[in-house]
């Protein structure tokens, strides 16, 4: 499911271009290209919206443990199941649990390498 992109092939795209991603694809030095949505604005909400570009920065984030669920506002699971993560955001934030986030993402709209 890795993705890399070349940028739009042109009229006066080169050989060499192609021959050179090729070539840094069989080297490894590509970076995959990952579906985002927007960063989210700062809120306050008790679960934290994370999404394919903040997932590092902060699901990775050795200083906190993350409470991650990967849900769409679709599935009939996913629906009874949100209400239930808000309220374990809220009750982590009443609590007041340093270095705890309760996070999710869409993964319909958000990937992730190695998950």
């Amino acid at each position: 499911m890795t993705k890399y992109f070349f940028e739009e092939i042109h009229e006066s795209t080169s050989a060499e271009e192609i021959q050179t991603f090729i070539r840094d694809f069989l080297d490894g030095e590509l970076l995959p290209t990952l579906k985002s949505d927007p960063e989210p604005v700062f809120s306050s909400d008790p679960v934290k919206i994370v999404v394919g570009s903040t997932y590092p920065s902060i699901v990775r984030d050795p200083t906190t443990d993350v409470f991650m669920l990967f849900c769409t506002d679709s599935s009939v699971n996913c629906k009874k199941l949100i209400p239930i993560w808000t309220e374990l955001g809220e009750y982590v934030r009443k609590i007041k649990v340093k270095d705890v986030v309760v996070g999710m993402m869409d993964p319909r709209t958000n990937e992730v390498e190695n998950v």
